[in-house]
C-alpha cells in the first residue's frame, strides 16, 4: 500500500515532505514513523539509528528493570550528577552477577 494512502494523505503530499518542500507536522511525523518503523528522530536527522524498536519488560534483565525503575523514583538533580547511574547498576549488579 503506497505509503500516502496509509497516513491519509496524497502521494503529492508525501513527496513534498520527501524533497524539504513542505514540512509535516508533528502529528504526521508520529504515522510516518510508525508505518516506516523508525523513529521521529530519524526521520529529522537527530539519530542514524534507523530500526526503531519499543521494548517490552520481557526484553529486558531482572537488574535492567530495577535500574529503570530507580531512575524513574529519581529527582532530575541527582540524576544530571553522573554518579546516579554508576552507583545504582553497582548495587544492583551485586544482586544479579
Amino acid at each position: 500500500m503506497p505509503l500516502g494512502i496509509e497516513v491519509g494523505v496524497s502521494q503529492e503530499t508525501i513527496s513534498g515532505y520527501e524533497i524539504d518542500k513542505a514540512v509535516p507536522p508533528a502529528d504526521m511525523l508520529v504515522k510516518l514513523a510508525d508505518c516506516l518503523n523508525t523513529s521521529v528522530d530519524y526521520l529529522l536527522g537527530r539519530t542514524d539509528i534507523k530500526d526503531f524498536k519499543l521494548l517490552s519488560k520481557s526484553d529486558l534483565s531482572q537488574a535492567e528493570l530495577e535500574l529503570f525503575f530507580e531512575f524513574r523514583k529519581t529527582n532530575r538533580n541527582q540524576k544530571g550528577t553522573g554518579n546516579w547511574l554508576y552507583q545504582r547498576s553497582s548495587r544492583i549488579e551485586m544482586r544479579y552477577p
